[in-house]
């Protein structure tokens, strides 16, 4: 019966196939927190920083659950040239899942990448980045 060995070389071109088509992704530590109930209530309807009523308004008056309840969310992690891209995750943004913030419609990968993105807005009182900096060159 005949042994095979797995060379160190032969285990880096796995490796480095497996990268390169997508097989390991980063891990979920690096997604960001989805805000509490309480928390989610007082970031989406209040005004604050970068985050105006009009931003509220657009968005329904409503949270990223309550608009997103049956969202599934499907990371890609490998964003071709062109893709549009999450601020937050830099992961490929899905078109069904926007959010209007400084007066801008921005595309995110998840819900919780919108949690994050309105924080950021609330704290901030520079303007944002606009949508089109957010696409993979």
């Amino acid at each position: 019966m005949a042994r095979y060995y797995w060379t160190p070389s032969i285990l880096i071109l796995i490796f480095v196939l497996a990268m390169r088509y997508g097989m390991f992704a980063p891990s979920e530590a690096s997604m960001p927190r989805a805000a509490n109930s309480q928390e989610e209530q007082t970031l989406y309807t209040t005004i604050k920083g970068r985050y105006t009523q009009a931003d509220i308004d657009a968005n329904g008056g409503k949270t990223a659950t309550q608009k997103y309840r049956r969202f599934q969310a499907r990371h890609d992690f490998n964003p071709q040239s062109g893709d549009r891209l999450c601020p937050i995750t830099r992961t490929k943004a899905n078109p069904a899942c926007t959010w209007v913030v400084d007066g801008h419609n921005y595309q995110f990968c998840c819900p919780p990448c919108i949690d994050e993105f309105v924080r950021q807005a609330r704290q901030s009182s520079e303007p944002l980045p606009v949508p089109g900096d957010f696409i993979k060159k």
